[in-house]
């Protein structure tokens, strides 16, 4: 009898399992795209992330079968090695690039069935073989309709998906601990910035700060609670009628929720917000003067529209703007937010009336919404008085290559706190870091490289000295 395991089957599972892998690779970036547009989908959703998957891979296994040149059984051995390879694959990017990522199902047990038994129905679709063709189609549908809830032990980490209560949404997180804990621990929450930012901070293909620090603390003997805003991910709610206090509310809720666990030493936790984040965490800070700390990260201190207008000045000289573009530019936005102050735009979809905002800034708006209650709200908070309330312990760090948030915004909130006379701060500002606290050689450098398509596909690392900076000073409150 000849083998079905033929040299022309190995080569078509090897070639089909790469190619499956490069095509659910490219859905899933199209799909990044479209949530950059739409946060409400929810990037991180099982259901469209698992068909993610499902697709290529029931394709592909469809077309091995068809290649194989064989009938009935002896066409499934390349559906069944296309599977194989792509899981092969799977786990040789995540041992190269992702050592931590098991939040993410393409590298959980379950996308790997989920590839592995696409392939299969493909392929069984094809022979017509009925009973296979219906195992393999109840399975995926139930692993695809089973919610998927990480719990992972990796690297002496503990991983947890977690729900959040907070009013009437829910917030999807994870809990992150150190596996060998032997009594009560500190804990951290990780308060995202502005825009619909999930809770990992997704950045590009490679890049995640809020999972990169939270992996780190939790190596270090620290619980992490991280979450996505509302009206992302896994968080319900409508992130385009949401508002700056909503936020609050929200880290608030998260913050009572770290509270009540058992794992966690109450009297222990600390806040760390980044970028407008720092303001959302101010705000739960000044209410509750009990937590153990407080970080800024590249904390906005000045009010709106002053923190948009300084950010737009320097996109438009580094773009090289002509005087009278500039001139027709700056009155777009003038004009947007005295519609935001007037009460003009009530709902974000206001932004994209006939009478609305201008085309240039629509499109703006689709890319990194500012719903318009919580730019108001933004324009009416101040948070260099609310941070002059606080007496917890803060730490305050940002880089001198930041655009997005220069060291002239630190500086002001190092002097709202030397002149409410704070008896506990540290401000710190590092050089050639950028937003993210990602190495850089300057603001301009910055700014070419985050507006680049080579940017979505290169690592970008926290420089060590920051996480640091950060673990020293959170053991320092914690233990001394």
């Amino acid at each position: 009898m000849k083998s079905i395991f033929t040299f022309r089957n190995f080569i078509i599972s090897i070639a089909g399992g790469i190619l499956t892998i490069i095509f659910s690779g490219t859905l899933f970036f199209f799909l990044f795209a479209i949530t950059k547009f739409q946060p409400v989908l929810g990037l991180f959703d099982f259901s469209v992330t698992g068909l993610v998957l499902v697709i290529p891979s029931f394709i592909a296994g469809w077309l091995g079968a068809i290649l194989s040149g064989k009938k009935r059984f002896k066409a499934l051995p390349p559906s069944i090695g296309i599977g194989l390879i792509s899981v092969i694959v799977i786990l040789i990017i995540k041992q190269a690039l992702f050592s931590n990522s098991g939040n993410l199902l393409i590298f959980s047990w379950k996308g790997m069935l989920l590839m592995v038994f696409s392939a299969i129905l493909g392929g069984s679709l094809f022979i017509r073989n009925f009973s296979l063709s219906v195992f393999c189609f109840v399975l995926i549908l139930i692993i695809l309709l089973i919610p998927y809830k990480e719990s992972i032990s990796v690297n002496d980490i503990e991983s947890q998906e977690v729900i959040i209560s907070s009013k009437e949404i829910s917030l999807g997180a994870t809990l992150t601990l150190p596996a060998n804990r032997k009594r009560k621990i500190p804990g951290v929450l990780l308060v995202p910035g502005s825009g619909p930012q999930n809770r990992d901070e997704t950045f590009g293909i490679l890049n995640a700060t809020f999972r990169e620090l939270a992996l780190y603390l939790s190596k270090n003997g620290f619980a992490v609670l991280r979450y996505d805003k509302r009206g992302v991910g896994k968080s319900t709610g409508v992130f385009t009628e949401s508002g700056l206090y909503d936020f609050a509310e929200d880290a608030e809720n998260a913050y009572l929720y770290l509270r009540t666990l058992p794992e966690i030493d109450s009297s222990k936790i600390f806040l760390i917000g980044h970028s407008y984040g720092g303001k959302v965490a101010t705000i739960v800070a000044s209410q509750h003067q009990e937590i153990a700390g407080l970080i800024l990260l590249a904390c906005v201190a000045s009010k709106e529209p002053d923190n948009l207008l300084r950010q737009h000045h320097f996109i438009a000289n580094a773009r090289g703007m002509d005087l009278s573009e500039k001139i027709k530019y700056f009155k777009e936005l003038e004009e947007w937010f005295v519609g935001v102050r007037e009460n003009k735009y009530k709902n974000y979809e206001d932004y994209f009336s006939p009478e609305g905002l201008s085309k240039r800034l629509k499109k703006l708006m689709r890319i990194n919404p500012l719903p318009p209650v919580w730019l108001r709200q933004a324009m009416e908070y101040d948070q260099l008085k609310t941070l002059a309330k606080i007496k917890t312990p803060i730490l305050i760090l940002s880089g001198d290559s930041d655009w997005l948030v220069p060291p002239s915004e630190t500086k002001l909130l190092e002097k709202a706190l030397q002149e409410a006379g704070h008896p506990n701060f540290i401000v710190r500002i590092f050089p050639k870091l950028d937003h993210r606290f990602t190495r850089v050689e300057s603001m301009m450098e910055s700014f070419k490289s985050m507006t680049s398509i080579k940017y979505i596909f290169e690592r970008h690392p926290i420089d060590p000295l920051v996480l640091k900076t950060i673990l020293d000073w959170i053991k320092d409150k914690s233990y001394n």
